[in-house]
């Protein structure tokens, strides 16, 4: 694990995810909303992309529309929790696992204070907790456990109505 980290810290990766949601935001996707998912490390990115940057035109200004429209992260790691979370603009929906190390239970309540709105939140979220999965539950279930399938497709299921939840009335 510590090669992987050391090669794709967040210092060097995030500059280059930022780049690509960047061009595809300018150039393809600039009449069309934009999402961002993120598993493990790369629910890291997708948090910090709903920070609300706003895209560059060609005299450097922003042209108004967010980078991302709307976000789902998976069993996220390495997050800079509440800091990272309250940043967000963009809503974002989380699946979390009750069992998952990388985020513990007292950090998954207080992802939801600020993406559900209660206490000072935004109220520009979700957060569903996923009883008995681990971290990586969303994409690399393990099927000896008796939920985990179900888990894993349940959180697809997650994405997806996330996603058709916020771009039916998206247009630029």
């Amino acid at each position: 694990m510590l090669p992987f980290l050391l090669h794709n810290r967040f210092t060097h990766s995030y500059p280059i995810v930022k780049t690509f949601f960047t061009a595809v935001a300018t150039h393809e996707g600039a009449h069309l909303p934009i999402a961002a998912a993120g598993f493990c490390w790369g629910g890291k990115h997708t948090v910090n992309l709903a920070s609300g940057y706003i895209v560059p035109n060609s005299n450097g200004n922003g042209n108004g529309k967010p980078l991302i429209d709307a976000a789902f992260t998976g069993h996220p790691s390495l997050l800079d929790i509440p800091a990272e979370i309250e940043r967000m603009i963009v809503p974002v929906s989380f699946a979390i696992g009750d069992k998952d190390p990388a985020v513990k239970m007292k950090q998954v309540e207080l992802i939801r204070q600020v993406v559900e709105g209660s206490g000072n939140g935004s109220g520009n979220g979700e957060v569903k907790v996923y009883v008995g999965a681990g971290h990586g539950f969303c994409v690399r279930a393990d099927h000896v456990l008796e939920d985990a399938g179900r888990q894993a497709e349940e959180a697809e299921e997650q994405a997806i109505a996330w996603f058709e939840r916020h771009f039916r009335g998206v247009e630029y």
